[in-house]
């Protein structure tokens, strides 16, 4: 194929043929072949390397022989691992979450935050590791402090890291959403290495957990059976490992009592995870993608399966099979909570795409749309670089339907001819006598496997930043071509060079030997990662979403156009994805992820470790808000998922400027502002045309200079006739829709049909749509009844066994329902109300608290849940109060402790006992209290007890009855107490040293036998346990008095000890 360019000048022409001959174009190396295409797989020497991103990528790859031959993945949270192994100087973490995580010579440093360690600025928030190692501890080998760092293996959201230094040598394993860090220790020992001594709340020296904080960070350290401890109490603790056991774990621990959180970690500390894998399907007939994502685990210890994994945002929200637990983690992403399985599914709908929106209807509209593509044939356009070369692909694939749709061919035929040119141009590697293409080419780099597009830009080459971005605009270029051109599109000609740039930034196949798995997708996290290489303080990020949702949508369009369903079907899980995470973290459209005092609506940049309101290229809120938002297509109508929320949106954005006369990227902002209100849209676009029409190109056009006049005008009118998006309905038959629906409820169905026969468009709602072959169809069926929106419950007043409920009435509601429970979120009782908006539930039992909601109903069906309140019926205060409820009455020497629960509405209580049932000899008055001890009784008696609340207006009738019977207590130094039938507890004092002899509280074993003496069983060793604070015998010998054992002798009789034989010496 001739390089010969597209150019409208003859004398740029001769420029730039001048400016080739002059850069001393040589034959070029490594040509590849493809279909009609081709690449070069040797660096290109000609191209322009006074350009200082046409510099190829650095030699080094941080990796172990384990990775030799296999594609690198790069673009990811830990990438930064393979481009520069060890971080000492205070960058370069890997945002895990909830760990925080960098790779340093002394091992890994590692950090979970808690809330209180966010912060909040004017522009951002997050929790980072401070510069300068000191935060929280290093995970490290006792045989070295100097290691280096290597990629050794990884699976979809798991990586593990090889640190290795001198004789030391330690695997480390983690990945997203893992409270653990796994380790194999092939030689050395863990240590834990801390800027100051550690809280040490649970440990022993002789057993295999210790648990430790750092500044209320709670963490613990997970060893095999038979190891040891030492350092404890100082800044660096070694765990000393048995002969044939090298494996080791730490863990962070969420917010609550550690000791409580101990046991749920340590069952599955020692399930070491070795994979994780992600299986998507997308589910035609229902316009779902489910996603699966599957653990598998190495077990070293214990007999529980699976392991504790916690979820970001966008999965739990949209989960639809998952075992959660009750604890959570605070992130930058907002909460992820905690759940335990082998693996959870997400269910995601899928909003479809168009190619483009459909014609206008009105002459007037039409012959106005016509002049705006007119003046777009006239824009002028130099850039040389994938990225501004992207946006100009982009740009003519949008414009290309909307000069069609208007009938203006000279203009379609002239845009298709640009684009198709531009493309090959690209697609090809050399000109027609073999010379070397100076530009305009793509490179294959063996050795990271990828694919370079020069001239680069924006670090695409040597840091491989933002490949989704840049070849996300040709994917799209090459999608409209072959919407009308499927043999362009064949594997013959082009079709393969275009799979190629596919492949480089999501390649779905693990297996491919040319690129790693889907390279720019994160698919834990939900979203794409726009640096190759993550080497920031700050981990990894990713600025303008809406560009990989274009990239998205391309591949959408290509799989469809080409018949190609494995495409089709990664462009959809891509996209709908990402999606829902841009709805999370890109706007916070639930308003729960961002900190209560972070006061923007929408961050720009969303970093491992910190979101910020801000670019890398400019401050001005228009780059800000807008670059999240460009370009604008028919894929970009996920934007208006929320109308309530585009508009707070849309408003801060004017509020910054001061009017809706922005300084940049206007045509883009009224198009958002369109998913709103299309009437105002329209308006401010009128209001400057001139500015729109005279402001096309440079970074700050106010036309976007991947956009023209012409879509946006197109766009706002289209909107101003369909109406809102409405994401409540889907097909369910086909990719290519959108729906609308306008104020009066006047729902719109949309599809585009890419085929040569006609198809009926099925949607979710009944509705249905017949389009004909490679034709936009449009639907608008009569006003649909919607149910009601959630009612306001503003009050809750409670009565004697009655609440009184009021709300606010809700627009088309035609009645209403109470729901109400004793439990809150569980509501068991519901009661059907008409058209009012205040109701009393009677019949409910006092000093009982109950909650309750409302929904609206009309034949439309019923909302969800009010608000929630809660209220407690109360007695009238005329009554006396009803009878308590005893919990409880313990005997002691000569006494018994009594407590019961508290009535509404009393003065007092009165304690009444004696010794026969029923019979109440003493009684006693103690005041409003609800516990109180009874002294003075007689050992060996069984007393009965019973309580009466009191009020002035009269005393309550009894409460249940307990028993209790007093017991002297034992004059020995030591005890003994019931457990279960092979357990005991003993007091032991053999009058020695506390800190060497046997002292405290014992837990020992039995056998069958209840007088087995015990120094015939096995050994036991005492030491302490700080944290349920007594003393075990965990194992090695009994203490021996002089060379002589201890014999602890007992009997049992119903659970009762009825003969003791303690604290014997047998000679």
């Amino acid at each position: 194929m001739s390089k010969n360019k597209l150019l409208l000048f003859m004398m740029l022409m001769v420029l730039l043929l001048f400016t080739y001959t002059v850069s001393g174009a040589v034959p070029n190396e490594g040509v590849v072949s493809v279909g009609a295409g081709s690449y070069v797989d040797v660096f290109p020497s000609g191209i322009d390397q006074s350009n200082p991103d046409n510099t190829d990528i650095q030699e080094n790859i941080y990796i172990t022989s384990n990775m030799e031959g296999r594609p690198i993945p790069t673009n990811d949270w830990w990438s930064s691992l393979v481009w520069e192994g060890v971080s000492d100087d205070g960058h370069y973490v890997q945002a895990a979450h909830p760990f925080l995580i960098k790779l340093e010579a002394r091992g890994m440093r590692l950090f979970a935050p808690k809330t209180e360690d966010f912060w909040v600025i004017d522009n951002a928030y997050g929790a980072t590791m401070a510069v300068g190692n000191s935060q929280d501890f290093v995970l490290g080998n006792s045989l070295s402090t100097t290691m280096e760092a290597y990629l050794h293996d990884f699976s979809d959201w798991f990586v593990t890291a090889s640190m290795e230094g001198g004789s030391a040598s330690m695997k480390l394993t983690y990945g997203h959403g893992s409270p653990y860090v796994y380790a194999i220790y092939e030689s050395g020992n863990p240590t834990l290495t801390f800027d100051t001594p550690p809280t040490i709340w649970y440990d022993n020296s002789y057993t295999k957990v210790i648990g430790f904080s750092i500044e209320g960070r709670n963490y613990a350290a997970f060893a095999p059976e038979g190891s040891t401890w030492s350092g404890i109490g100082t800044t660096t603790i070694t765990c000393n490992l048995p002969g044939g056991s090298n494996y080791f774990s730490v863990a962070a621990l969420p917010p609550g009592e550690p000791d409580t959180l101990l046991p749920l970690f340590e069952q599955y500390a020692y399930n070491h995870i070795i994979n994780t894998e992600v299986v998507w399907e997308y589910v035609e007939s229902s316009s779902e993608v489910i996603t699966s994502y599957n653990y598998t685990v190495t077990q070293y210890e214990g007999s529980e399966t699976g392991t504790l994994f916690a979820l970001y945002p966008h999965q739990w929200r949209n989960l639809q099979q998952g075992n959660l637990q009750n604890y959570s983690y605070t992130t930058a992403r907002g909460e992820m909570k905690l759940a335990q399985g082998t693996s959870f599914t997400t269910s995601m709908k899928f909003p479809g795409v168009l190619s483009a929106l459909p014609p206008l209807e009105t002459q007037t509209d039409l012959d106005r749309l016509y002049s705006y593509v007119d003046s777009a044939r006239n824009e002028p356009f130099t850039s040389t670089d994938t990225y501004y070369v992207g946006k100009r692909l982009g740009k003519l694939a949008t414009i290309i339907p909307i000069a069609e749709q208007v009938n203006h061919t000279t203009a379609a035929s002239e845009f298709r001819n640009e684009l198709r040119t531009r493309l090959e141009n690209w697609f090809n590697a050399t000109n027609d006598d073999g010379s070397a293409y100076v530009r305009d080419i793509f490179y294959y780099n063996n050795n990271w496997k990828t694919l370079i597009g020069f001239d680069a830009s924006f670090g695409s080459a040597n840091q491989l930043n933002d490949h989704h971005f840049h070849y996300g605009y040709f994917i799209k270029g090459a999608a409209e071509i072959a919407r009308t051109d499927r043999t362009w599109a064949s594997e013959s000609q082009y079709g393969e060079m275009v799979n190629l740039l596919i492949r480089d930034i999501a390649c779905p196949d693990r297996n491919d030997p040319m690129f790693p798995f889907l390279r720019n997708f994160d698919i834990y996290a939900g979203h794409s990662w726009a640096s190759g290489h993550a080497r920031f303080a700050d981990g990894n990020n990713n600025e303008s979403s809406s560009e990989a949702m274009n990239a998205w949508t391309a591949l959408i369009l290509w799989g469809e156009y080409t018949n190609s369903p494995e495409i089709k079907e990664l462009g959809i899980y891509l996209y709908t994805t990402e999606m829902h995470a841009i709805y999370e973290y890109w706007f916070n459209i639930y308003n729960e992820n961002y900190p209560d005092t972070f006061s923007k609506p929408m961050t720009a940049m969303v970093w491992g470790c910190k979101q910020d309101y801000a670019t890398w290229f400019s401050a001005a809120p228009e780059a800000i808000q807008g670059i999240v938002l460009l370009p604008i297509q028919a894929g970009s109508l996920y934007l208006g998922h929320d109308p309530n929320y585009c508009q707070l949106y849309f408003d801060f954005l004017v509020d910054q400027r001061g009017s809706s006369d922005f300084a940049q990227w206007d045509a883009i902002f009224y198009a958002y502002e369109a998913l709103f209100d299309p009437d105002q849209a329209l308006q401010d676009f009128f209001t400057y045309e001139n500015q729109l029409l005279n402001s096309t190109s440079g970074p700050t056009a106010a036309t976007e200079e991947g956009n023209t006049v012409a879509n946006t005008y197109h766009w706002i009118k289209n909107l101003q006739r369909l109406g809102r998006v409405d994401h409540s309905v889907v097909a369910t038959n086909h990719a290519l829709y959108a729906v609308f629906q306008q104020t009066d409820g006047t729902r719109t169905y949309v599809a585009y049909n890419p085929t040569d026969n006609g198809k009926t468009v099925n949607f979710s709602d009944g509705g249905n749509l017949y389009v004909a072959p490679h034709s936009y169809g449009v639907s608008t069926d009569s006003p649909v009844i919607n149910p009601p929106s959630s009612p306001v419950l503003n009050s809750a007043i409670a009565g004697d066994a009655q609440v009184t409920l009021d709300w606010n009435s809700v627009s088309g509601a035609t009645g209403y329902k109470v729901y109400y429970g004793t439990a809150s979120g569980e509501y068991n009782n519901v009661q059907t109300v008409s058209d009012i908006t205040s109701y009393t539930v009677t019949g409910l039992t006092n000093d009982t608290t109950y909650y309750f909601v409302i929904t609206a109903t009309n034949s439309a069906g019923e909302s969800g849940y009010s608000n929630e309140l809660s209220a407690t019926p109360q007695p009238e205060l005329n009554n006396p109060p009803v009878e308590p409820n005893l919990n409880s009455a313990t005997a002691g020497d000569g006494e018994v402790s009594l407590s019961w629960d508290s009535v509404s509405g009393v003065t007092g209580y009165n304690l009444h006992y004696g010794t026969s049932s029923g019979s109440y000899s003493v009684t006693i008055d103690v005041g409003n209290s609800t516990s109180y001890t009874v002294t003075g009784l007689n050992n060996n008696t069984t007393y009965y007890f019973a309580v009466t609340a009191y009020n002035d207006n009269g005393e309550s009738g009894y409460s249940n009855e307990l028993s209790a019977t007093p017991q002297a207590e034992s004059s020995d130094d030591h005890g003994a107490e019931y457990v279960s039938p092979t357990e005991a507890l003993f007091w032991v004092d053999d009058g020695g040293d506390p800190s060497t002899q046997d002292y405290g509280w014992v837990i020992v074993y039995i056998g069958p036998d209840p007088s087995t003496s015990l120094h015939e069983k096995p050994g036991y060793h005492m030491s302490y346990n700080s944290s349920l604070d007594r003393w075990e015998y965990t194992k090695a010998d009994m203490h021996d008095n002089d060379g002589n054992p201890w014999e602890y002798q007992f009997n049992f009789n119903d659970q009762e000890l009825s003969e003791e034989y303690l604290y014997y010496h047998q000679p």
